[in-house]
């Protein structure tokens, strides 16, 4: 009996927020949506920088510390205090909404996802933050329309745009997604444990590795020399970082790796890990977490280094703005994998509903801790030549008829070659692709997940 396979595929319009820095502290936003009509407001943090840089701090160790037998104690200055928290993540997400979408921009964001809604499509919403790096900081994941979440809904993904570099054509990933991890734990510093550390790795790749859909390699020892050597042949698709960081004097961040001889710490400005990237054609992605690198400042130390990244070419970096602890990584790592590997699915929708998994199985304010910054919210970062995995998305439901050949299979744009439907697991109607609805074909690859380990 033949049984029809369904694939969830995703179709958004895009809700573009702009800002630009004002002479008063405020910032003027200008929304654009998929027609290409305009709203402007004018937005202020809602908070003092005083008060958000507590509520942050409060998010970033809250969580952390409750899963830990011994808690972990923050290695730079603590600046947030340790008094009780400013306010929940609804009340936090909640003001920065009302601050955002308020007078003609809050009715253009209701106009376009009636609209998006009306052709069964989804919305996503791209806070342009290139030009405003004082906002990098500002937890918008957290932003809350009751009673939903943003980011944590498949319908409605936020993605940061860093609007600045040039993208490459996508790569064609016949076989496998190749994956180099790094961890660092220098001899000066609070020790890691990488075996521990790979463990958690390997084990959150464990499925798609043993399918033969990724490879993942590790570098011993992490040094400088070490990494340069094993990019020189440049055929890794994604790099994720996993150890300690800090700032500069100029108040940059750097990362850190190992010294060859003696295994201390050998810090690495953006510039240099530019540098050290910069011949990466085939790097699609890179993942930064810290270990050890609960906040503990209002300024994240990734935001930099990202927006470097990006402006150099790479599509796509993911970064944790908190502390991330264990079984919180291992479900968002299985669900993006099975999201961004085996279901080809896009890297907004892969990201919102692995954020899903944290806040229904493991915690209420973990799950805003990825970060996604990107170049082009519509970019293909890899071309997949294999089809998705049967196994991982269900089945047409009894007495489901065939699946009638159409012209998205002819041009590539379905999964496996069959009809593109869609696979609805909530209330609401997943958006499904129109005919020519979409001609880039948003596909990611594996290895966000790899990185979000503590």
């Amino acid at each position: 009996m033949n049984i029809l396979k369904v694939v969830a595929t995703y179709v958004y319009d895009d809700f573009r927020v702009t800002f630009t820095s004002r002479a008063d502290g405020a910032f003027d936003v200008r929304a654009c949506d998929q027609e290409g009509a305009v709203a402007t407001s004018v937005f202020s943090v809602p908070l003092s920088e005083t008060d958000l840089e507590r509520a942050v701090l409060q998010f970033a160790r809250g969580h952390g510390a409750s899963r830990k037998a011994t808690p972990s104690k923050p290695t730079t200055r603590d600046v947030g205090g340790d008094g009780p928290p400013t306010m929940n993540a609804e009340q936090l997400g909640g003001a920065l909404a009302d601050a955002l979408f308020q007078g003609d921009v809050a009715a253009a964001y209701n106009h376009a996802r009636a609209h998006a809604d009306d052709r069964e499509r989804g919305l996503r919403l791209s806070l342009s933050l290139a030009n405003t790096p004082a906002l990098l900081s500002v937890p918008w994941e957290f932003l809350y329309r009751a009673p939903r979440f943003l980011a944590s809904q498949r319908r409605t993904p936020l993605v940061r745009l860093l609007d600045a570099g040039s993208l490459a054509p996508p790569p064609e990933i016949h076989q496998q997604v190749r994956i180099l991890g790094v961890v660092a734990s220098p001899t000066d510093l609070a020790p890691l444990d990488v075996a521990q550390e790979r463990r958690r790795v390997e084990q959150a790749l464990a499925v798609v590795c043993e399918s033969g859909r990724v490879v993942l390699d590790w570098l011993e020892p992490a040094t400088p020399r070490t990494l340069r050597q094993n990019l020189r042949d440049g055929n890794y698709h994604v790099l994720h970082y996993v150890g300690h960081s800090d700032f500069t004097e100029q108040g940059t961040g750097v990362l850190f790796l190992e010294h060859s001889e003696d295994r201390r710490s050998v810090p690495v400005d953006d510039t240099l890990f530019a540098n050290l990237l910069a011949d990466q054609r085939m790097l699609r992605l890179v993942v930064l977490n810290s270990c050890e690198g609960a906040r503990t400042t209002l300024t994240d130390p990734y935001a930099g280094v990202a927006t470097t990244l990006v402006q150099l070419g790479v599509p796509a970096v993911v970064a944790m703005q908190f502390e991330i602890s264990d079984e919180a990584a291992i479900v968002f790592a299985e669900e993006l994998y099975t999201n961004l590997i085996s279901r080809q699915d896009p890297i907004d929708a892969s990201v919102a509903e692995a954020r899903k998994a944290i806040y229904s199985e493991v915690d209420s304010v973990e799950w805003a801790t990825p970060v996604l910054f990107v170049r082009d919210p519509e970019v293909e970062l890899f071309r997949f030549e294999v089809p998705a995995d049967p196994d991982a998305v269900p089945t047409a439901p009894p007495g489901a008829p065939p699946a009638e050949p159409s012209s998205a299979a002819s041009d590539g744009a379905g999964a496996g070659g069959g009809q593109q439907i869609a696979a609805t697991t909530d209330d609401e109607t997943e958006p499904v692709p129109a005919a020519g609805g979409w001609t880039k074909r948003r596909r990611l690859l594996a290895g966000i997940a790899a990185g979000v380990l503590v």
